[in-house]
């Protein structure tokens, strides 16, 4: 889950990858984390899931990515943030974004849900 506050992109959550677990319940999680499929977390490993959850402060003109790896694995941080930043309408830059991963090199589906506040 990415936000975008002020022009600036912050990754507000971490994968469940042995990459991510380190940041798990952190304030600020490097959005350059290497992706990986090193899960340590996943729906059907162990008999019962433990859910991740957090909450952060809603400002007016937030906006939230909650994207899958296809996308953000794909696609740069830089490149992530420079899409994000004058976003008008959220179905055109959602699907602006999803164009960006085949583009990028994409080896995996790509999904992304924004949200402005």
């Amino acid at each position: 889950l990415y936000r975008v506050r002020g022009g600036d992109l912050a990754l507000l959550t971490a994968d469940h990858t042995m990459f991510g677990e380190p940041f798990w319940g952190q304030d600020s999680v490097p959005c350059d984390l290497p992706h990986t499929n090193r899960l340590v977390r996943a729906n059907g490993i162990e008999p019962t899931v433990t859910v991740a959850h957090g909450e952060t402060e809603l400002r007016a003109g937030d906006l939230f990515l909650l994207c899958t790896d296809g996308l953000s694995g794909m696609v740069t941080p830089a490149d992530l943030s420079d899409a994000l930043r004058d976003v008008h309408g959220l179905a055109d830059a959602g699907a602006a974004l999803i164009q960006r991963a085949p583009h990028a090199g994409g080896r995996d589906n790509a999904s992304a849900i924004l949200v402005r506040v």
